[in-house]
């Protein structure tokens, strides 16, 4: 199967095994909330595994060796296995195999869950240790949105709101690795105000 699509009330979200990647979301009337992957970026809401950004040289250093790993991981160009599939939610998974274990040399299983409710997208990720080994690992989501949704309102009168405040500093990049300082956040409280200049300098 290659692509599943999910509907509740007043939300829909079609899921494709290639990356178990989120290519669409739409609301009740339709609109298409997430980027369509276009010429500008040739993806729509990648998982980040088992790094999230680059490593120094695009190279994992384990026990002496040394192991290609490119920008924020494999799992994105993986196909994963569906496991579980329903009206509203479906899961997919990826663990390793001889070709994952010559980028990143441990043994895991990655689940990704998805679950439609009114109006609401959620998102699971769930890493297992199926080794012997500890297992360094980190996961993000990379959705890209529609920005602007509506063209009669202009990018500025859109923002972000988190569930909680979010006074933590952020970490910027240069040449695709961390800073060593953190910055100010840009959020207010719970709302980060949009514009082009958050992206000046690269991703927060």
């Amino acid at each position: 199967m290659e692509q599943v699509t999910l509907n509740a009330e007043g939300i829909s979200a079609t899921i494709v095994g290639q990356g178990a990647e989120l290519v669409s979301l739409r609301d009740g009337d339709g609109t298409e909330l997430l980027w369509q992957a276009g010429p500008a970026w040739r993806r729509h809401s990648p998982v980040l595994f088992p790094i999230v950004g680059r490593l120094k040289g695009d190279q994992l250093r384990h026990r002496g060796q040394t192991y290609p790993m490119t920008q924020h991981g494999f799992a994105r160009d993986r196909r994963f296995a569906w496991a579980e599939q329903g009206p509203t939610s479906c899961t997919l998974v990826l663990s390793d195999n001889a070709e994952t274990r010559t980028h990143y040399p441990f043994a895991f299983r990655l689940a990704i869950g998805y679950e439609l409710t009114s109006r609401q997208l959620g998102v699971t990720f769930e890493i297992t240790n199926t080794g012997d080994e500890p297992l360094p690992a980190s996961i993000g989501a990379h959705p890209a949105f529609n920005w602007p949704l509506l063209p009669e309102l202009p990018k500025e009168a859109y923002r972000l709101t988190f569930a909680k405040n979010e006074p933590a500093p952020v970490r910027r990049l240069k040449d695709g690795l961390l800073l060593p300082a953190p910055q100010p956040t840009p959020i207010q409280g719970k709302t980060l105000p949009l514009s082009e200049k958050l992206f000046v300098d690269d991703a927060v």
